[in-house]
Order: C-alpha cells, then structure tokens, then sequence
C-alpha cells in the first residue's frame, strides 16, 4: 500500500483496518457460495485451516453486522 504523505498515522491506520475488514468479509462469502469445506479453501490460498477459520468467522460476523449477504 502507498505512503500517502498527506495521511495521518490515524488516516491509514483506519484505511489499512477497512480494507483487513473488507477482505475478511470478501473470504467468508467466497467460502459460502463456493467451497464445501474450511480446509478446501484453505489449501487454495495456502494459509492454515485455522487461519481460513478464523478469517471466515470474522467475515461471517462482519457481514452479520451489515446486514447482507
């Protein structure tokens, strides 16, 4: 990501903890519509199981939140 130098630190740490939150909401509902199971996903990014878990709790629960799907 770029070094905007008319960002404050706050600035970018909220842009940087948006897109962490749209990703993790992005991973879960591509798990939903297109996986069968947590370690299918998993293996396809080359990350844990645990780690595809835990990214597709928080996206469940961030989508929960917004109220879509």
């Amino acid at each position: 990501m770029e070094n905007d130098p008319g960002m404050s630190e706050n600035q970018r740490l909220f842009k940087d903890t948006k897109l962490a939150l749209e990703t993790a909401e992005r991973f879960y509902l591509l798990w939903f519509n297109d996986y069968l199971t947590t370690a299918k996903i998993a293996e396809h990014f080359m990350i844990s199981p645990e780690s595809a878990g835990f990214l597709i709790d928080m996206g469940k629960r961030i989508n929960t939140l917004k109220g879509t799907k």
